[in-house]
């Protein structure tokens, strides 16, 4: 679908997952993934990825990290008429309050394209596609 999309799309469309990870212990915060992982998935989709490491104790703040990631890509797309960062985000609300207050940038939108979708109608859409779970 999404290489689909890429093909059809006018302007053109640039997919790039986007990640943060603790640079040393290389595990995913909150989904408890190693980073490792999430580059084979990238790899198997053939999807671009920018993994971001944070660093404990350095003094830069997760929104600052999360901008230059953004920067990387508006670089790295130059040609790019919009930007946005698109969250897998189901239902927390509080986590999507603070994504709001601390991500929002007039230089790229927020997206919660799976916000209020319910588990049942996500996991017969991943039935649905073949991919194996």
């Amino acid at each position: 679908l999404v290489k689909e999309r890429q093909r059809q799309a006018s302007p053109p469309f640039h997919l790039i997952l986007l990640t943060t990870f603790d640079a040393k212990s290389r595990i995913i915060a909150h989904q408890e993934v190693p980073i490792d992982t999430v580059l084979r998935q990238a790899q198997h989709l053939q999807i671009p990825l920018l993994a971001i490491p944070l660093h404990r104790g350095s003094g830069e703040t997760y929104p600052s990290r999360i901008e230059k990631g953004m920067d990387a890509i508006r670089k790295r797309l130059s040609d790019a008429q919009r930007v946005s960062l698109v969250f897998g985000d189901l239902h927390l609300d509080h986590i999507r309050e603070w994504r709001e207050k601390e991500l929002s940038s007039e230089r790229h939108a927020l997206e919660y394209p799976l916000w209020e979708v319910p588990y049942e109608d996500l996991m017969e859409d991943l039935e649905a596609s073949g991919i194996g779970v």
